[in-house]
């Protein structure tokens, strides 16, 4: 991608300060499959410009190209659906995108229903939701 291109196509967000980069499918498909070099010249560009770049792909098992994208970065946070994804979904997708260079560094418990989880165990922290639910936003 051209320089020019890319700063037109970069969106400024000002209430987090970050830039963001929409993607948009190529053709019904996002097209990292058949060009991987091209995208990893694509972030090694961004890096002149950028601290940190975070990059937000499509979920491990559904797409092919997001176990691509991952060569390519430097760190991975595996992002699940709490009441969603299975034990052994979870551990396919570590496994899918971790490599001997780049392992998971973090995942992260998102969508969890307090309230729910709260009836699973008693004493853990979950379990005073529905004491100080006032506390809580919705």
């Amino acid at each position: 991608m051209q320089p020019s291109l890319l700063k037109q196509a970069i969106l400024p967000d000002a209430i987090s300060n970050l830039s963001i980069l929409p993607s948009l499918p190529v053709g019904g498909r996002s097209g990292v499959d058949q060009a991987i070099e091209s995208f990893t010249a694509f972030v090694e560009s961004l890096r002149k410009e950028y601290d940190f770049i975070i990059i937000d792909t499509a979920p491990v098992l559904a797409v092919a190209e997001t176990q691509l994208m991952t060569t390519c970065v430097d760190a991975v946070v595996l992002v699940v659906r709490w009441d969603r994804a299975t034990r052994d979904a979870v551990r396919l997708a570590s496994k899918a995108i971790s490599t001997p260079t780049n392992q998971v560094r973090a995942s992260v418990l998102n969508g969890v229903n307090l309230e729910l989880q709260s009836r699973y165990l008693s004493g853990d922290t979950a379990s005073y939701y529905a004491y100080n639910k006032a506390y809580y936003a919705e």
